[in-house]
């Protein structure tokens, strides 16, 4: 069922929310409208609008997340769509939690994509403030699987008062959310886009220290092969972000990609793997401290995919191989993806479901061979290995896409915060990937 879209001018009054006396963009249309008038009236009129202490914050170098008194460990962040009521279980858990998305608009900048998300966000707030101090609270803005949010992004960040007015709505938006951080969730720029991007980027981090309450940025990257064109000015970027969320899953996405593999192998194969995404970028910033290895907790299924069974390594396999068997199921990227809280449901329609582990790729996956159904998907076993090569390689957190794909149990959140979670050193800011050799 499609949802109305609302503006950011209601917000609902929640349990530590004033009563609502003017909307969002009442008490903000300043910010709006003198963006437009130009810089020097936008100055003197925010002056006036916003008595604000100026507080300079300093980019840090290194993760500020501290869940325990005795180190400080390394993150886990997690994305929260609103698509549940958000469980309390697992806010204890995290370091981070990001509210995803409020959405950019060419007539409006910002808006929520309905009341009930405007909602669940204030429910988040209120309930992280609640059961665990040190949980930062961010939003994300933009989206994945939305390659118009993508263009949306280019044109505020090349057009100067669209950019003006962005940076206006976001900086009102975390005043009025009162939230730690501003996720840029802008999944690949264009070739053209790399100054204005980072120079979108230095004037967010600029503006948000007129804010009382210390606010950081973090930025979202894919692992798409575009991402090596020299798009991002790596180096200016971590300067100016408290850390990377690299979404490293749907490696065999086919709304894009046709083949047929793991959703997020680690090694192997003839293409992308995480190994080589977070390789790249690392030996790009010199900071493995700074970066989030992005993990789905949701899975993938093919039907009438006809591979070689025998064959260790058929969950590479491209249509072309098996071009007179195979198929996308439906050819719709929805009907094909399984919420790991759904799985065992899956499982009792699939009693001939054989559960494998790919050794090589490090991941989990079920093949039925009467059906010829594949499903690729992170569990226990996977994100084991994902942390240890966390761990292995100096990475500082590992990001979860979403939180309430998980089952009652938080089964996988226990795995990627449990007791292999390991606390931060010096020794953390070594590059412990052979840069010299060829990705």
């Amino acid at each position: 069922m499609k949802s109305d879209t609302t503006k950011i001018e209601h917000l609902l009054p929640g349990p530590e929310c004033p009563p609502k006396t003017k909307s969002f963009f009442e008490k903000h249309r300043s910010l709006l409208v003198f963006g437009i008038v130009g810089t020097v009236l936008f100055g003197i009129t925010l002056l006036s609008s916003y008595n604000e202490n100026v507080i300079s914050i300093q980019p840090a170098n290194a993760p500020e997340t501290r869940v325990n008194q005795s180190c400080i460990t390394k993150r886990v962040v997690g994305y929260y769509s609103g698509s549940n009521e958000v469980n309390t279980e697992q806010l204890k858990k995290l370091t981070h939690v990001i509210f995803a998305y409020v959405l950019l608009d060419r007539n409006e900048t910002l808006k929520f994509e309905s009341e009930t998300a405007e909602k669940r966000l204030w429910e988040m707030i209120k309930k992280a403030r609640e059961v665990n101090k040190d949980l930062k609270v961010m939003v994300s803005i933009g989206g994945w699987g939305n390659r118009d949010q993508s263009r949306r992004y280019y044109e505020f960040t090349t057009d100067e008062v669209m950019r003006r007015n962005l940076l206006h709505a976001i900086y009102a938006l975390a005043k009025e959310f009162e939230i730690d951080g501003v996720d840029i969730f802008q999944i690949l720029i264009d070739s053209n886009e790399s100054q204005s991007y980072l120079e979108f980027v230095q004037a967010l981090r600029k503006k948000f220290n007129n804010l009382r309450k210390e606010t950081f940025i973090t930025l979202s990257v894919s692992h798409f092969e575009d991402i090596r064109e020299d798009r991002y000015l790596w180096k200016g970027l971590m300067k100016e972000i408290e850390f990377m969320n690299v979404h490293t899953y749907d490696y065999f996405n086919t709304k894009w990609k046709s083949y047929v593999g793991p959703t997020a192998p680690i090694h192997g194969g003839n293409r992308e793997n995480v190994d080589s995404t977070i390789k790249y970028i690392t030996c790009e910033t010199g900071s493995p401290q700074k970066l989030n290895l992005v993990v789905p907790f949701y899975g993938l299924y093919w039907t009438n995919v006809s591979l070689p069974y025998s064959d260790g390594n058929f969950v590479w396999a491209t249509p072309e191989r098996y071009r007179q068997n195979w198929h996308l199921y439906e050819s719709d990227l929805e009907k094909q993806r399984v919420r790991f809280r759904h799985l065992n449901e899956l499982l009792k329609q699939w009693p001939g479901a054989e559960y494998h582990f790919h050794n090589e790729s490090k991941s989990s996956y079920y093949w039925i061979q009467e059906s010829e159904t594949f499903l690729t998907i992170e569990d226990e076993k996977s994100l084991r290995e994902k942390v240890k090569y966390q761990n292995q390689m100096n990475i500082g957190g590992i990001g979860i896409m979403s939180i309430e794909d998980d089952d009652d149990e938080i089964t996988l959140l226990n795995v990627l915060a449990g007791d292999e979670r390991q606390c931060l050193t010096d020794k953390d800011y070594e590059v412990k990937y052979d840069c010299n050799q060829k990705f």
